[in-house]
């Protein structure tokens, strides 16, 4: 009779165990803690979408070069703004030693009774101008301007007004600045003076 009670005793405990685990079973997880394992799967899953999506658009031939054109095209353009910068500033330098080349003939001018100006413009322009003392009203000038032709070569453009509004005592010349001397911008005004000065009445 007494040797049955260790196995009541141990089914009672088991009947105990399986109805805790079923109560507990019937409860609802708040979902605070842990997140379901299903959601957890999706956001994986999205997450490994989204990677391999930014992968293929990295590894793409066609985004790749459409960037490297905008590179390239950023590169050449900045390649031609610097040489741009250089051709200005030779021609600013030139504007520098024509402004004293033709400062003596100026002087000259003005020991003769004129009035004469050598006159360095903001707009990259060096002016001549001479009023002769008989007619100081009708002056007379010539300008010397520089042409940049995209990929070319800096040309001088050398051109002449007066005495009188409508009269060019020289024809306009343009001649590439490596082939234009100090000693032809010279020649240009002294010929311009000389022809101004026969168009006088």
């Amino acid at each position: 009779m007494f040797g049955r009670l260790p196995w009541f005793a141990l089914l009672r405990r088991m009947r105990a165990f399986f109805f805790l685990v079923f109560l507990d079973m019937n409860g609802k997880p708040s979902g605070l803690g842990v997140l379901p394992l299903v959601g957890r799967s999706t956001q994986a899953f999205q997450d490994r979408a989204v990677a391999e999506s930014t992968a293929d658009e990295c590894n793409n031939p066609s985004m790749s070069n459409d960037f490297d054109d905008v590179f390239e095209d950023h590169a050449r353009e900045q390649r031609v703004r610097d040489a741009d910068v250089k051709r200005y500033e030779a021609w600013e330098r030139w504007l520098d030693e024509l402004t004293v080349a033709l400062q003596p003939v100026a002087d000259a001018a003005m020991a003769h009774g004129h009035q004469a100006t050598v006159t360095r413009l903001p707009n990259r322009i060096v002016e001549f101008e001479i009023r002769f003392k008989e007619h100081p009203f009708a002056p007379a000038s010539c300008s010397f301007a520089g042409i940049f032709p995209p990929g070319g070569e800096t040309a001088v453009y050398v051109d002449s007004n007066g005495p009188g509004r409508f009269d060019d005592p020289r024809d306009p010349m343009r001649r590439p600045l490596t082939r234009f001397s100090m000693d032809d911008a010279r020649n240009y005004v002294t010929s311009m003076i000389r022809s101004a000065s026969k168009l006088l009445p």
